[in-house]
C-alpha cells in the first residue's frame, strides 16, 4: 500500500507542476522512459536528466492532468492505468499549436527501491 500511496502522490505533484516534490519521491539513479506509439521518445538514467526534461515540459503545457484508473501489481512492478489530458502552451515544431488539446490513455510502470521510485516507464 505504501508504494501505491507514493504513486498517487507522484501523480498529484505531476498534475500540480511541482517538479521538486515529484523528484523527492525518486532515487538519484531513477530511470525514466516515455514510449509513444511504440517508439521511445525520451529516456533518462538519473534524476538530474529527469529534472531537465521535467523543466522543459513546464513550458510545453498550460494544463495537464493524469488520472489514475487503476493500479495493479505484476512481480516487482506497479502498473497504473491512466488517462492523460494536456493543453499545449505554445506552438511546437511537431505541428501542435497553442491551445491544442491532447487526450491519451496508457499506463505507467513503476518500480521501487528503498521506498522511492527507481524506474518509471510511461506508455501511450
Amino acid at each position: 500500500m505504501e508504494n501505491e500511496r507514493i504513486i498517487r502522490e507522484y501523480v498529484k505533484y505531476y498534475n500540480e507542476f511541482d517538479i521538486d516534490k515529484m523528484l523527492a519521491l525518486m532515487t538519484d539513479d531513477v530511470c525514466f522512459e516515455n514510449i509513444m506509439n511504440g517508439e521511445t521518445d525520451v529516456k533518462t538514467t538519473n534524476i538530474a536528466e529527469l529534472e531537465q526534461i521535467a523543466g522543459i515540459s513546464l513550458n510545453i503545457f498550460s494544463e495537464r492532468e493524469q488520472t489514475i484508473k487503476s493500479i495493479k501489481t505484476e512481480g516487482d512492478c506497479y502498473i497504473a492505468e491512466i488517462d492523460y489530458y494536456g493543453r499545449i502552451a505554445e506552438n511546437l515544431p511537431n505541428g501542435l499549436k497553442q491551445g491544442d488539446e491532447i487526450r491519451l490513455s496508457g499506463k505507467s510502470i513503476y518500480k521501487f527501491r528503498d521506498g522511492k521510485i527507481c524506474s518509471l516507464t510511461d506508455i501511450s
